[in-house]
């Protein structure tokens, strides 16, 4: 099963698609060419910019919390727009659910709720 997913630098995650990325899809996505790093032990792809540094584009800290997860803990921040592909056998949800756990646009703090309970 592959699909997969954006992650801007702002920190949205947002679907891609439910089959195997074209080039010009990843390009869009990323702004500009693109560069691949394979994930180790999953085999998934992060799709980066590959002109990221040279523009100076923002560090995208919930794709390079992704990689760094990933067992590549001393690999440099990613810059600019990321897509991620998931090529294992894992089913949709499976993989929504991996990706959103990155998605650093949710936040808790006008949760009236939040804590409740806790002393």
């Amino acid at each position: 099963m592959v699909c997969w997913f954006k992650i801007s630098t702002s920190g949205i995650v947002s679907e891609g698609g439910r089959d195997s990325p074209t080039l010009d899809e990843l390009q869009e996505a990323c702004g500009s060419y693109v560069e691949l790093i394979t994930l180790p032990k999953t085999y998934n792809q992060l799709w980066i910019n590959e002109e990221g540094r040279i523009r100076r584009l923002p560090v995208n800290e919930a794709a390079t919390a992704l990689l760094w997860d990933s067992a590549l803990l001393f690999a440099p921040q990613i810059v600019g727009p990321v897509v991620m592909v998931y090529t294992g056998d894992n089913d949709y949800e499976d993989c929504y659910e991996h990706i959103m756990q990155y998605d650093t646009s949710v936040r808790y703090e006008n949760n009236e709720n939040f804590g409740e309970g806790e002393e």
